[in-house]
């Protein structure tokens, strides 16, 4: 039997004698779950976003939605970035078995707040904010 490489979406995957049904498997396991949110509550990216823009200072600020490390010109640049970031580290944290919209905060606040190892007070505060502000409570 010879064995065939199918490229394009993760590099070079071997097909069985099954063909690709199980490609299709676990592409829905590992990238449609997470998008779904089958877990608890339910995240709206769109409200995390503009938490998320709120409490990095709003109009107030030069960088919109706390994106320093990649290069965008407008807001809605901006918001095109922080909704990007936003499913991908929703992806991360459904494959390490994440559960709930305010450990996804908490989680996502590593990668937003940075402040070498373990636990310090902006981040811990960017937390409190982000979180206020996605349950309607600022």
């Amino acid at each position: 039997m010879r064995i065939l490489k199918k490229r394009g979406l993760c590099g070079g995957l071997k097909r069985n004698r099954m063909g690709n049904k199980w490609i299709f498997v676990l592409l829905f396991v590992f990238y449609c779950y997470p998008l779904w949110q089958c877990y608890g509550e339910n995240l709206d990216e769109n409200k995390l976003c503009e938490a998320i823009y709120r409490s990095e200072g709003g109009d107030r600020t030069n960088y919109p939605y706390g994106i320093k490390s990649v290069s965008c010109e407008t807001k809605d640049e901006c918001r095109i970035k922080c909704i990007e970031s936003v499913r991908n580290n929703e992806k991360r944290f459904a494959r390490h078995g994440g559960k709930g919209v305010e450990d996804f905060i908490r989680f996502m606040s590593r990668r937003y707040v940075y402040c070498g190892f373990g636990e310090c007070q902006a981040r811990i505060d960017w937390q409190k904010n982000v979180k206020e502000i996605y349950y309607g409570r600022k």
